[in-house]
């Protein structure tokens, strides 16, 4: 469809620009002067039969060209402007009946389009991982089946997401705001699977925890792609690691409501585990070589350096056991 009207407006546009310099030439013969401005004014009044009659033709071959050129407009909207372009899309809008249900199946659902779940959703797919956006807004819904999306309308209902297999589903991510995501980990609270909350407003993330949410994420220290290889790591059971040297390396490990690690102290963790801390992420602040007092906590995050097995073994108790 945007293909149709891109190839339209540029169709229409070169022929308004070749009538307009035809028009300059005919004036220019009846010995009046015109620029191409005032010949595009008059083709398009001439096209849309206002025909205001400020600008008129003398000779005989001027008034056929402003037949022709009335013709030709007449022709041009009725004949294909409107056909393949404007009923098409207003068909497409008003007839075309918005999806309400899915048959995936080990997939990760996610609650409320906007960029940054696009991004996630991408980033899923790259890693071969079934995705699904869900959405209470019909615009919002289309534009993403346009773009080429899985993508339903939902009334975040328990009977909406059963309809789209919330049985079989792996993991839901909410990008949703504080009080829809609240209500959706509430309706969800007999299920089973990981549950992922993007928050504007932190002071808000204490309760999606308490209502069941694995873990809160922050906008402001959050890219789409960092979210999915959490979700993907936490399906997968293994950490993604990226080997600086032989046999070590370097990743980030968000720590879990499950976590065994939660409330100890960097020191104690670096001991535990033959790791060094480099960095830790608490509440949109990041502490570069922290402190060894400082104590890690649901959300946060840390940057480890360390032996491969080291940080997967430190990543499984970060992650805790469901």
């Amino acid at each position: 469809m945007r293909k149709r009207v891109f190839i339209s407006l540029l169709f229409f546009s070169i022929s308004v620009v070749v009538l307009a310099q035809i028009f300059v030439i005919l004036k220019y013969l009846e010995g009046e002067i015109y620029t191409i401005f005032d010949g595009i004014y008059w083709v398009i009044a001439t096209i849309t039969t206002v025909g205001f009659g400020d600008i008129v033709f003398k000779s005989t071959i001027g008034r056929i060209y402003t037949i022709f050129v009335m013709l030709y407009g007449v022709a041009f909207i009725f004949g294909f402007f409107f056909p393949y372009v404007v009923i098409p899309f207003a068909e497409k809008r008003l007839l075309f009946k918005l999806p309400e249900e899915s048959s995936l199946k080990d997939h990760v659902i996610i609650c409320g389009i906007n960029r940054i779940s696009k991004i996630v959703y991408l980033e899923l797919k790259r890693i071969k991982r079934n995705c699904l956006l869900v959405d209470d807004d019909e615009e919002k819904v289309r534009e993403a089946l346009e773009e080429g999306f899985n993508a339903v309308i939902s009334d975040y209902s328990l009977e909406s997401f059963k309809k789209n297999n919330i049985e079989k589903a792996i993991a839901v991510i909410l990008f949703e705001d504080a009080e829809k995501n609240l209500d959706i980990l509430l309706t969800l609270k007999d299920y089973e699977l990981d549950k992922y909350a993007v928050l504007n407003l932190p002071e808000y993330a204490k309760y999606l925890l308490m209502a069941g949410a694995k873990k809160v994420f922050l906008p402001k220290s959050l890219a789409g792609s960092q979210l999915a290889k959490f979700v993907s790591e936490n399906i997968r059971g293994t950490v993604e690691a990226r080997e600086i040297t032989k046999g070590y390396g370097v990743a980030e490990i968000c720590v879990s409501e499950f976590s065994k690690i939660r409330g100890e102290s960097i020191g104690r963790i670096e001991r535990n585990f033959d790791v060094k801390i480099v960095a830790v992420l608490k509440r949109g602040k990041v502490h570069f070589n922290p402190e060894k007092s400082l104590k890690v906590d649901v959300g946060d995050t840390i940057q480890v350096f360390g032996k491969m097995e080291n940080i997967q073994r430190l990543f499984e108790e970060a992650r805790g056991y469901f």
